[in-house]
């Protein structure tokens, strides 16, 4: 893994939001079903923040359905914030000159979770990876096939794949190309959704190898977006467990499954790991005794809740909750150093 991650974080969210409006589905269900009260406003992410350093691969993890790739989004700048603040190297994007928001837009690149779909049929290799650069006057068109051949060599692919279109790619190729695209613009950030996803398991280690690679070789700071808690541990260094549009917990990829605070966590762990044995942990949900219990604290299926609806997000499901939990939503704390953590009962510890 890197070194020690400089201070100054290359871009940052400060109390982001990302609501969606759904009056048009809502209207028809209505009509349905006069009873249904839920809200026309979709809340993805509620007043989150999130920090990414140079040289650092931070991993998202959560359930689906939890804000992960919207706050994805919203660090590529792809989706623009309803909420809060965006910030390259400590100063808001909104406050940039038009020349120096096309520079950001530039130096954070997002790979899409489907390659397949994200990748235009009707272009060849060459042109999905060289026209950006030529676009945006990185380099000359003459330097064009140069260029795409060097990208190709880097995630690890054939230069004779110039010519062919996604529908002639396998999988695991298509992931690289459009990895190989990312880098043409030469990024400082990238955002991977799900990288992995539908590749076989030998096709996954290669990807995560290369990911490695690349953040090695050009510097990267890396934002990964995934479900499979295993996986991310492996490649990063500091780990994000989102819930409801929250972040929830926030530590080192050993702290936060050796050493989880938030239940959401725990139960995330215990589901990810069941089958490892691992040593009794702290139990910083209670009295700092040692833990045994394998039982995650979570109960039943997600439960859906208005925007706007008091207290914790997990009261229902939560086997610890306390009644503080079902009046405020609890902030989000340091509970160790580099380790944060948003439960009421890490004030109790």
């Amino acid at each position: 893994m890197s070194d020690t991650p400089d201070r100054k974080p290359l871009i940052e969210l400060r109390d982001a939001s990302r609501t969606f409006a759904t009056h048009t589905t809502l209207t028809l269900v209505r009509r349905l079903w006069p009873a249904w009260n839920a809200s026309p406003i979709v809340q993805a992410v509620r007043g989150t923040d999130l920090a990414l350093h140079a040289g650092e691969i931070l991993g998202l993890v959560g359930e689906s359905g939890s804000g992960k790739t919207t706050l994805a989004q919203l660090v590529a700048g792809m989706l623009p914030l309803t909420g809060g603040e965006r910030q390259w190297l400590g100063t808001d994007v909104r406050q940039l000159s038009s020349a120096e928001t096309r520079a950001v837009r530039l130096a954070v690149q997002m790979v899409h979770q489907d390659a397949q779909s994200a990748l235009n049929p009707r272009l060849t290799v060459e042109t999905l990876i060289g026209e950006a650069p030529v676009v945006h006057r990185l380099i000359t068109p003459a330097a064009r096939s140069a260029r795409v051949a060097e990208l190709l060599d880097q995630v690890g692919l054939e230069p004779g794949l110039v010519s062919r279109r996604p529908a002639e790619l396998s999988g695991g190729q298509r992931s690289r190309v459009s990895l190989a695209r990312a880098l043409a613009v030469n990024p400082r950030v990238l955002v991977a959704d799900e990288p992995t996803a539908s590749l076989d398991v030998s096709v996954q280690a290669q990807v995560a190898n290369l990911l490695l690679d690349l953040r090695e070789r050009h510097r990267l700071a890396l934002l990964i977006v995934s479900h499979d808690l295993a996986l991310v541990r492996l490649l990063a260094d500091r780990l994000a467990v989102m819930h409801e549009g929250r972040i929830v917990e926030v530590g080192g990829r050993d702290v936060l499954v050796d050493a989880a605070h938030h239940p959401y966590t725990r139960a995330l762990v215990d589901a990810a790991f069941a089958t490892r044995s691992r040593p009794a942990r702290r139990n910083a949900q209670t009295d700092g005794q040692t833990d045994t219990r394998r039982a995650a604290p979570i109960l039943g299926a997600s439960i859906a809740r208005r925007a706007d609806a008091p207290g914790c997000y997990l009261v229902e499901r939560c086997a610890w909750a306390l009644p503080q939990c079902k009046i405020r939503a609890p902030l989000l704390r340091e509970v160790a150093p580099g380790h944060l953590s948003a439960c009421h009962r890490d004030s109790m510890c």
